[in-house]
């Protein structure tokens, strides 16, 4: 996550939730670059794909699954499981 475990355990939620969806921005841009990657490959050869051929479909979840998920997330972790 680039923060060691003191300044893991003071960062307030907002600040972890921040952290969390800036970690899982950067995965999804990697993630991307990697399908992009695979279209140029295909594309090379003759077969026409893009980009979003190779990634996963999104599941769409409310803003409170995404919260809540989030803050049993945070508990488990402060609880040692």
């Amino acid at each position: 996550m680039g923060v060691s475990e003191v300044e893991f355990w003071r960062l307030t939620l907002r600040q972890w939730v921040a952290l969390v969806r800036r970690l899982n921005k950067n995965k999804e841009e990697d993630s991307y670059h990697v399908a992009n990657l695979m279209a140029v490959l295909y594309n090379v050869n003759g077969v026409k794909k893009k980009p979003e051929d190779f990634l996963k479909k999104k599941e769409k979840r409310s803003q409170k699954e995404v919260n809540e998920n989030i803050l049993n997330t945070f508990k488990a972790m402060k609880d040692g499981r």
